[in-house]
């Protein structure tokens, strides 16, 4: 199967990140799951300065590697969204503020991303994966 991740071949300190690349946005081959493992069709993922820390070699980490991102939590859709939404429209979970932008995934895009994050004009920037796996 194929899919799309952010990878990193080499550690980069050179910025400006939108001009000089440190990632790229690359088709990999995924295997199968594998025992214990499950396969999960991925809508977002977040962009924050835990990636950042790793294109900056502030940690280490054996490269190349695809950033992971932040993937969170689980969820009861029938329970989780009628609770989540009522939070939401009462004021008490304003999720438009908990992250600074949306990103395509795409090279461009994700560098200048990384570039924010490290000039401090970005916190959290959410990766738009749509169509990442085919249906």
């Amino acid at each position: 199967m194929r899919t799309r991740a952010v990878v990193l071949r080499e550690v980069s300190t050179a910025r400006p990140y939108g001009a000089t690349r440190p990632v790229a946005v690359e088709e990999l081959e995924l295997g199968a799951p594998r025992e214990g493992e499950v396969l999960v069709r991925t809508a977002a993922a977040g962009l924050c300065h835990s990636d950042l820390s790793v294109v900056n070699g502030d940690r280490v980490r054996p490269l190349p590697m695809a950033l992971l991102g932040s993937y969170m939590g689980d969820a009861v859709p029938s329970r989780d969204i009628p609770r989540f939404l009522g939070l939401w429209r009462a004021g008490l979970l304003p999720v438009e503020e908990l992250h600074t932008g949306t990103v395509q995934l795409a090279t461009e895009h994700v560098n200048r991303s990384l570039e924010a994050l490290a000039d401090g004009t970005a916190i959290r920037q959410v990766l738009d994966t749509s169509g990442l796996l085919a249906a």
